[in-house]
């Protein structure tokens, strides 16, 4: 968290806020345990992208400067367990191609939640969690 945020709390996402009866309001409360657990390890922003039990994480300012985590199974795996025995290089190639994922979801709508005391962005896209899971999957092959 930046000086700036420490002194003057955090600054909310400006999306409307995700209503108790929209669908993936549901899928943020099953994935609460993990997601309160994240949110309070990292001062960075989020964005949880959730799809049917998992959810995908950018976290920090993407697309330019993010890491992105994953909750699969009920745990929460981070980009350093992920890319853990990758090659610099292919480090590099599959941040550029989540930044591409990023930037093509750019139009879906977007919201805000309460996770913790943390304000969140939600997505709902279950086209671009599965994509980020493609994109990992291809760099696991490679």
């Amino acid at each position: 968290m930046s000086f700036f945020n420490k002194l003057f709390g955090e600054k909310k996402p400006d999306f409307p806020p995700l209503l108790t009866d929209h669908p993936v309001s549901q899928k943020i409360e099953a994935l609460s345990p993990q997601l309160n657990t994240l949110a309070s390890q990292v001062a960075d922003p989020m964005e949880v992208i959730p799809d049917e039990d998992s959810a995908v994480i950018f976290i920090g300012k993407p697309p330019q400067k993010f890491g992105v985590a994953l909750i699969e199974d009920g745990k929460v795996k981070n980009f350093k367990t992920l890319v853990e025995g990758m090659p610099a290089p292919s480090i590099t190639l599959l941040s550029d191609k989540l930044r591409e994922v990023y930037q093509e979801s750019t139009s879906e709508p977007r919201f805000v939640a309460e996770v913790g005391k943390k304000h969140v962005v939600v997505t709902p896209s279950s086209k671009m969690a599965r994509r980020v899971r493609e994109v990992f999957s291809e760099m696991a092959a490679s």
